[in-house]
């Protein structure tokens, strides 16, 4: 007799039943049998897994340190069924979602937490993205949708695409810059002798790209949309900033807005993508969301909580 999952199973069931009657019931078995086959695992384990001389049977030490050490196999084998069946229903083992590092993604938690009270056994990956780096997650293969996608696609590709909203970008710079001293609107020569504060495009594949950068500037290349703040709060740098994520340093006087002879209303047109052939079930169930106005709305909505950043030493 070889010992299989299925009989730490009954072993469990005989446990939480309270009795051989019941665990017999409940595995549509006799009560003979379920008592013959216990005996038989005692016999063959060398220890006693129930003691009987009680109103029901309870589990010796040794019992219980058996099922106790056993039950995260049964709870693996439970989860690993539940994934099974939900693959069978369709549903992806895992789905990728990437989402450009200017987008908050507070709304894209929230739709996660909905998705995953649906088929809590796909596996959600979240990929930050810059620039032409959503573009290229999903030509890689590397993301299923793609979230905050500008521009084009690179040629000789299709996808479909919808539009996500707008968000206004501002030139900003720490509270103490120099630039602060100057009478607005400010001249382009007068930032010839700062650096840039940029973001890394984390495009592979295809050609990178950069934003508001005047060629002739020094440049500091951070990879997130958070450093970059950070960086200009810190006064390395200056550079244009998305609203969304500035406006609570602008609030709190960290970041002053600075207006430019040059600058016109700079917005940037945000669109989600995804691949035309796909037939995901969680990518349809992903773009059925986005087809609601609020949904789209609260997507570039301001972040809810952004941490602050250590205060930095004035210029000198």
């Amino acid at each position: 007799m070889n010992f299989d999952i299925q009989d730490l199973a009954l072993i469990e069931s005989i446990e939480q039943t309270g009795s051989f009657s019941a665990a017999a019931e409940k595995a549509y078995r006799t009560r003979s049998a379920i008592t013959q086959h216990i005996k038989k695992l005692e016999d063959q384990l060398g220890f006693l897994m129930f003691d009987r001389s009680h109103y029901r049977p309870i589990l010796t030490s040794e019992g219980r340190l058996f099922l106790e050490r056993g039950r995260p196999l049964l709870r693996h084998l439970e989860r690993l069924k539940q994934e099974t069946r939900h693959i069978k229903q369709g549903w992806d083992p895992e789905f990728s979602i990437a989402i450009d590092d200017v987008v908050p993604t507070d709304e894209l938690f929230h739709l996660i937490e909905k998705f995953r009270k649906i088929a809590p056994h796909v596996t959600i990956r979240v990929l930050r993205e810059v620039l032409n780096g959503c573009w290229d997650a999903l030509i890689e293969g590397r993301a299923n949708l793609a979230i905050g996608v500008t521009g084009e696609p690179p040629e000789n590709t299709t996808f479909g695409q919808r539009s996500l909203g707008t968000i206004e970008f501002i030139f900003a710079v720490a509270k103490d810059h120099p630039l602060t001293q100057l009478k607005p609107p400010i001249r382009p020569e007068a930032l010839e002798s700062y650096p840039t504060i940029i973001i890394s495009d984390t495009s592979q594949s295809i050609s990178k790209r950069s934003s508001g950068v005047v060629s002739y500037q020094p440049k500091i290349i951070v990879p997130t949309m958070a450093e970059k703040i950070k960086a200009q709060i810190f006064g390395l740098g200056i550079g244009y900033l998305p609203r969304l994520q500035a406006q609570p340093f602008l609030n709190t006087g960290d970041l002053v807005e600075l207006d430019l002879t040059h600058h016109v209303k700079k917005k940037a047109y945000f669109k989600i993508a995804w691949q035309l052939n796909s037939v995901s079930p969680t990518l349809k169930w992903f773009l059925e969301r986005f087809e609601s106005e609020e949904t789209l709305q609260n997507f570039l909505k301001e972040p809810k909580a952004i941490k602050t950043v250590l205060h930095h030493p004035p210029y000198e």
